[in-house]
């Protein structure tokens, strides 16, 4: 939904085969893209799980065999409450950078042994403005989106 289905719908207008990861509806927002006669495989997947981030990269390559671009985009604040930074729960805090952080280096984790293989591809992290000027009520989503700007810079340095 929103900017990951605009993000998927026009890479694969351009010619791009894709894959979609979510923990409801991958299969649904795969047949939305494969009923526009372009290629799509979903896959259920948390991407704060090893595991499933294993798994996904695994299903990308067998069904596609490559990864060439990979779309950091999930993001964990859609079910957030509004806080004052006292009054977040940790379990709060840690679901937030397991999602928005940790997710993030598991795919690229994922997804770079690949590229790097095949002798290149493309890594986009969404992050937000939130990670600039701050999020009152949200400390910890704009906590979790300004470490992706820091991630982002050093990997793109090697």
């Amino acid at each position: 939904m929103g900017l990951g289905k605009a993000f998927a719908m026009r890479l694969a207008s351009d010619g791009a085969n894709i894959v979609i990861a979510d923990l409801r509806n991958a299969d649904a927002a795969a047949a939305e893209i494969r009923s526009s006669g372009k290629q799509a495989l979903g896959v259920t997947a948390d991407i704060s799980s090893e595991a499933d981030v294993a798994r996904l990269a695994e299903a990308a390559l067998a069904a596609f065999g490559r990864i060439d671009i990979l779309v950091n985009n999930a993001a964990y604040f859609a079910t957030t409450k509004e806080g004052r930074f006292e009054d977040i729960a940790l379990d709060e805090w840690r679901r937030m950078l397991e999602v928005n952080v940790l997710g993030t280096y598991l795919c690229c984790r994922a997804a770079v042994p690949s590229m790097r293989q095949q002798g290149g591809g493309r890594i986009i992290v969404i992050s937000s403005g939130s990670a600039i000027k701050g999020a009152a009520g949200f400390s910890h989503y704009a906590a979790s989106k300004s470490a992706l700007i820091g991630f982002t810079r050093s990997l793109a340095r090697g």
